[in-house]
């Protein structure tokens, strides 16, 4: 019975390890300043989407840019609001902190696994 009971866990664990493998699902909690932006991808990667919830207090601008610079505002997210993005292959995000306080961001990523993820100062429209 104890050998059944230790096959039965590992092979759980096993399941899902390999589903979270095959899946490519990374989250994220995100703090991003005042006056800073941060960049999901460096434009050389795989389509995935993007499930975002602005947990903060403050709204957060939604800017793509392909991997030729065009880039589009896809809106604000108000505090508490949810969106999907989907984004393309080869295109930069970027959450832009429109306010005077620390914007928080929960991040559910579905897709590409090897995304590049950092801060820099406010992007220029």
């Amino acid at each position: 019975m104890k050998n059944l009971t230790l096959i039965v866990v590992a092979l759980v664990l096993f399941i899902a390890a390999c589903r979270s493998i095959t899946s490519h699902r990374i989250s994220s909690i995100t703090y991003i300043e005042p006056n800073k932006s941060f960049e999901l991808g460096k434009g050389k990667h795989g389509a995935y989407t993007a499930d975002v919830k602005n947990a903060g207090n403050t709204e957060v601008e939604v800017i793509t840019e392909t991997i030729e610079g065009v880039q589009t505002s896809l809106g604000t997210l108000k505090p508490q609001q949810k969106n999907v993005y989907f984004v393309e292959k080869d295109t930069k995000v970027y959450f832009k902190n429109m306010g005077i306080k620390n914007a928080t961001l929960d991040l559910w990523l579905k897709g590409e696994s090897g995304l590049s993820m950092g801060y820099q100062d406010t992007i220029k429209k």
